[in-house]
């Protein structure tokens, strides 16, 4: 269990330096641990915290973008796929990166509803199975805190994780930031069986 352990901790740990997180506090190993057991071996640190929550962002063409503000971002590629549910894989995950071809980007936002959720949507992108949490301080995801401590807005949260990706490429996010110029969004629906991949560049 101290593999998923290790999602909320750092989850929190950029969560606590997010201004707008509905759960703005760090926590140790031992905190989640030693949390409220939901389905073993799931804790309630493992788990997303459902919350209200507002995100707009403003889409046109290149040309009229450059009228309205200097400072914007591409949306280069859109993917979506599904499939059926699976445990241990999330093969809509795998079939949306597909769309995008070979995607090398700087930061990424995934749908962390659930610690292993986080981990299988990695291994999806081809980190080593059963071990994409083991060095999450070399993984750029996630520096809003994720839906594990920024909050799960439910439906919003696609929209969230787009504009909290935006401010991060434009340098003006309020909380923890991760310089560069390419950024790749991960959202799914709460089993899985459907994902869409977004890539935006500065």
């Amino acid at each position: 269990y101290d593999y998923f352990a290790q999602w909320p901790v750092y989850m929190h740990k950029y969560g606590s330096e997010n201004p707008y997180a509905y759960l703005k506090f760090p926590v140790d190993l031992k905190t989640v641990k030693e949390s409220q057991l939901v389905s073993d071996p799931l804790r309630i640190f493992d788990t997303a915290a459902r919350a209200d929550g507002a995100s707009a962002i403003l889409m046109t063409n290149e040309e009229l973008g450059k009228k309205i503000s200097e400072n914007y971002v591409k949306v280069k590629a859109v993917g979506f796929s599904t499939s059926e549910f699976r445990i241990g894989e999330i093969p809509s995950v795998h079939g949306a990166l597909k769309t995008l071809g070979d995607v090398k980007a700087d930061l990424m936002e995934i749908h962390d509803s659930f610690s292993i959720n986080a981990a299988l949507i990695l291994e999806e992108m081809g980190y080593p199975r059963g071990k994409s949490l083991d060095n999450l301080n070399e993984i750029p995801v996630n520096p809003s805190g994720g839906l594990k401590s920024r909050g799960y807005p439910g439906g919003a949260t696609g929209i969230y994780q787009v504009s909290e990706i935006t401010q991060q490429l434009l340098g003006v996010f309020p909380g923890h930031r991760i310089s560069g110029t390419k950024a790749l969004v991960i959202t799914t629906d709460e089993l899985g069986t459907s994902a869409y991949t977004i890539l935006l560049e500065r």
